[in-house]
């Protein structure tokens, strides 16, 4: 993936969380983000974008956690997370039982590639 790519798969996230805040109650917005479908494929590549977008958060908070010297209980650390990303995880906790585990799916893709 280029930069550019990196920079409007990001773009088009931050679009996906600002709609989902305004319209709590609505599905993705995958007809009314048009783009989304050129950049992620289908609703399970979107969801699995957002997975990945909370994966980095969380890890950025654990890490940051230890090294501080604070070492946070990890669920503590993760329900912070939910608090500062409450959109994000809503959609999560909403959208990723759709595809069963597709974190992990999407891993053995990548450890038989």
């Amino acid at each position: 993936m280029t930069w550019d790519e990196h920079r409007r798969r990001s773009a088009a996230l931050d679009a996906v969380l600002a709609y989902a805040a305004a319209n709590p109650a609505a599905d993705l917005p995958m007809t009314e983000l048009p783009a989304l479908l050129a950049l992620f494929g289908d609703r399970r590549g979107l969801v699995l974008a957002l997975q990945h977008r909370w994966s980095q958060l969380l890890w950025a908070r654990l890490s940051a956690s230890t090294v501080q010297g604070g070492a946070l209980h990890s669920v503590q650390v993760w329900r912070e997370c939910a608090a500062a990303n409450r959109v994000l995880r809503r959609l999560l906790d909403r959208h990723l039982p759709e595809f069963g585990d597709a974190a992990q799916e999407r891993l053995d893709e990548l450890a038989t590639a």
